[in-house]
């Protein structure tokens, strides 16, 4: 079986280095596997995607050497497909309405960070508010094996159940992703173990909806100097734009993740760069 990889960003912004790592990383694993590495832009909420970020996404992983295989798969032109699938979790009397604002749910919390009370669920009544639907998750299907950090076994309460379609009417990244991944024929996720939780609802609506499962690696975050998430909300630079910059920026990604790059490629184009560790085994 052929190796299908992915890299799915946000269009919110321009690409940074922590963006690029997992770029990177997925890129080579599927390259020297001999696989198909597919660009997948998750750009459903409009509001969060200025014009022109796609484009910009897409010129950048040109620039770093990063090259796709066929056409970038937009979720914006697969609303009919997550349609289709929440109509499915719906007639498997899997999801439920919930018209809970956020104050309501920290209030019940008591402000502590927790997952999901399942109030909605526990006290079904006539929404008094656009609602958001959540799927009901099940212990006895979340279990899931990460390459990185070995068997994962969440619970449904641990989790809580997550928003599959907002109330805005956008489809839930859950939802989304698990259908992208099934029609995109993916075999492997590597990516941010920011999305480590994330994967059980994934893994659940895919079992659901008879998918074969991907094999997922969840990667070390890369951290801005005040030790944040790297990220577009914390302000990221962008990516280096100049030769120059191009090489060092791609350089510490590898070193990151466990290339030890000897001297005589400092410098190197991002071509020559990624060449080279194709034919390496990292480290760590």
């Amino acid at each position: 079986m052929i190796t299908i990889g992915r890299f799915a960003p946000t269009p919110s912004g321009p690409l940074h280095e922590g963006s690029l790592q997992t770029a990177t990383a997925s890129w080579l694993s599927a390259r020297r596997q001999q696989g198909l590495w597919l660009l997948r832009i998750d750009d459903l909420d409009a509001a969060r995607c200025p014009p022109g970020a796609s484009t910009h996404i897409l010129q950048q992983l040109d620039a770093y050497g990063l090259h796709w295989d066929g056409q970038p798969h937009y979720q914006s032109q697969h609303l009919a497909a997550y349609r289709a699938a929440r109509r499915q979790l719906e007639h498997a009397d899997l999801i439920y309405t919930c018209d809970c604002t956020r104050a309501q749910r920290q209030g019940r919390l008591k402000g502590a960070p927790a997952a999901y009370d399942q109030h909605c669920w526990r006290h079904p009544h006539p929404p008094t508010r656009a609602p958001a639907l959540r799927l009901i998750l099940d212990d006895a299907a979340l279990h899931w094996h990460d390459q990185r950090h070995g068997a994962q076994r969440p619970s449904r309460n641990s989790l809580g159940d997550p928003v599959i379609w907002r109330a805005d009417n956008v489809p839930g990244y859950a939802l989304a992703c698990a259908v992208d991944e099934g029609q995109m024929r993916i075999t492997e996720v590597v990516r941010g173990e920011d999305l480590l939780t994330e994967t059980a609802p994934q893994v659940y609506i895919s079992r659901v909806l008879g998918q074969a499962l991907p094999q997922y690696r969840h990667l070390p975050l890369v951290m801005d100097a005040a030790g944040r998430k790297m990220s577009k909300q914390n302000h990221a630079a962008p990516l280096a734009d100049d030769p120059a910059g191009r090489s060092s920026t791609l350089a510490r990604a590898l070193e990151r993740l466990g290339y030890g790059l000897p001297d005589m490629l400092r410098g190197a184009s991002p071509e020559q760069l990624l060449d080279w560790a194709l034919r390496q085994t990292p480290h760590g």
